[in-house]
């Protein structure tokens, strides 16, 4: 394995090549290095590399299972749009980088699905998502609950009411693909694909995919990500060159809204994170690796990487987040249990 060595100087590639630590400094990771920084509002669980020359992040894993708490479920009030409807806890699973002054955060973020239409789905499911499954995606056309395969299950309008109010019907969610940049002119801008195009595919929970960000050249990035769909974004950021210093980062978060004082959801970025019964176990990274200037790759392990804590979480670090199964691949297994 070649490593230049403006990455690693010798006191760090010996830590390199020893065995996977249980335990680094206090952290519950393969990381050498453990931190809190100033960010609050999400219950997340972030690894990033140190500063260096890299090209690329990439990696292979498996989306979190979730259950969800049923009393941070959001119903549209007033004028808002359809797409606020429902659960306030939101997990995502993505990667990201710095350089220049810049960020990106780009990967795949629980929405509400939709059909090539527009038409929003629905689901009978307890778990929020129809897992793939056509018989559990259900749309209301002309006052009937048809599903995916054209089905009609309820075509009692009253019925169909009902099942609203009590919760037995709700609105139908799965991962979808986001990009998030941070350009001089545009400022910070949230992304996702156009509903209706052949890009706005959905992934699962408990799916194994594979996703990678990639620097191409001046100021153009490419994510891309595949599984039982597949997903690519050229996408521009600013301070995004080959010749930049970049940290890269790999993360697994429950992101959250909260509902304001008119009943109307809004962002929870900057504030401390809320009490929740939402869950979302058994995810996995199974490696995570950089690519360095030259081309070579290295897992992000040991002395490439540390592991960053919210401010608001770090003292419930290790009860929030149960982390086991680290490899020198770069993997590891969470459960994120608030």
């Amino acid at each position: 394995m070649k490593i230049s060595a403006y990455i690693l100087v010798p006191v760090l590639f010996a830590a390199f090549f020893a065995p996977v630590p249980a335990r680094c400094a206090g952290a519950t990771t393969a990381c050498l290095k453990s931190r809190v920084s100033s960010a609050k509002g999400a219950y997340f669980r972030k690894v990033e590399s140190v500063p260096g020359k890299y090209s690329a992040i990439a990696a292979t894993g498996v989306l979190p299972e979730l259950s969800f708490d049923a009393d941070r479920y959001h119903v549209p009030k007033g004028k808002e749009p359809g797409y606020t409807e429902g659960p306030l806890d939101r997990p995502s699973v993505y990667m990201g980088g710095s350089a220049a002054g810049h960020e990106v955060d780009c990967g795949l973020s629980l929405d509400r699905v939709y059909d090539v239409s527009g038409a929003p789905a629905y689901t009978d499911s307890p778990s929020l998502t129809d897992g793939g499954d056509p018989e559990h995606r259900l749309f209301i056309v002309d006052n009937k609950l048809v599903d995916a395969n054209g089905r009609v299950v309820d075509a009692d309008a009253a019925s169909i009411a009902k099942k609203r109010k009590t919760g037995a019907l709700r609105g139908d969610y799965a991962f979808r693909p986001f990009w998030r940049t941070t350009n001089m002119e545009e400022g910070n801008l949230w992304h996702n694909p156009k509903i209706g195009t052949r890009d706005n595919v959905y992934f699962y929970p408990g799916e194994r995919i594979e996703m990678k960000l990639s620097v191409i050249a001046n100021g153009n990035v490419v994510l891309e990500i595949n599984g039982k769909n597949n997903f690519s974004a050229a996408f521009n950021q600013d301070g995004f060159s080959k010749n930049a210093n970049f940290t890269f980062k790999r993360v697994n978060s429950i992101d959250q809204f909260r509902e304001k004082g008119n009943g109307e959801r809004g962002g929870n970025e900057g504030r401390k994170v809320m009490a929740t019964r939402t869950a979302a176990r058994n995810a996995s990274w199974e490696s995570a690796a950089l690519t360095l200037a030259d081309g070579s790759t290295v897992p992000l392990y040991g002395p490439l990487c540390a592991e960053i804590r919210g401010s608001d979480t770090a003292a419930g670090y290790g009860r929030i987040f149960s982390v086991s199964g680290f490899s020198k691949a770069g993997g590891e297994t969470i459960n994120i249990v608030p």
